[in-house]
């Protein structure tokens, strides 16, 4: 069963780029990547290119997420909460992002990063409210505690992310 995501239309066609933010493997701090995508319904579909075996083959994000899939999604101005999982490679989704942003695909072949990349799935769990909580604790903290550091807010951000997550499994 899909989860219902509110406030946003399923037509993002307008939208060129998600920002995904992950949580650093060692470090443990925000990384946040500005992406390609395609969404159907509660879902966000990105694909990770194939790196030359010399960088390591999988990005840095696609890394951070496998060791923690809990991020978060910016898609134009509204912000959702998400549980990423790397899937089977789909050429059905790779054709969908590959018409999406090259144009028609009818009649050629597929780019190697649309056929042979790495697949990652985020089930979208929540919605800009999250974003709304965020501002007011944030601004709670500047009150009693003066300005917050940027890190600081993505530190939090994440933590937030991570426990509504696990809320709303």
């Amino acid at each position: 069963m899909e989860t219902q995501v509110t406030g946003y239309p399923d037509d993002l066609s307008d939208d060129r780029f998600v920002h995904l933010t992950t949580t650093r493997r060692r470090s443990r701090l925000p990384h946040t990547v500005e992406l390609w995508f395609l969404r159907k319904g509660a879902r966000v579909y990105l694909i990770a290119g194939i790196e030359p075996p010399i960088v390591g083959g999988r990005p840095d994000w696609l890394r951070n997420l496998e060791r923690d899939p809990h991020v978060s999604v910016r898609i134009g101005a509204k912000h959702f909460a998400g549980l990423a999982r790397v899937d089977l490679a789909s050429v059905e989704i790779g054709t969908a992002m590959a018409a999406k942003y090259m144009g028609s695909t009818t009649g050629t072949t597929l780019p190697k990063w649309a056929s042979e990349g790495h697949l990652v799935t985020v089930d979208l769990v929540g919605d800009h409210r999250l974003r709304d909580a965020l501002r007011d604790a944030l601004d709670e903290a500047d009150r009693h505690f003066g300005p917050v550091s940027a890190e600081l807010i993505e530190a939090a951000k994440s933590e937030l992310l991570r426990n509504r997550a696990k809320a709303n499994p």
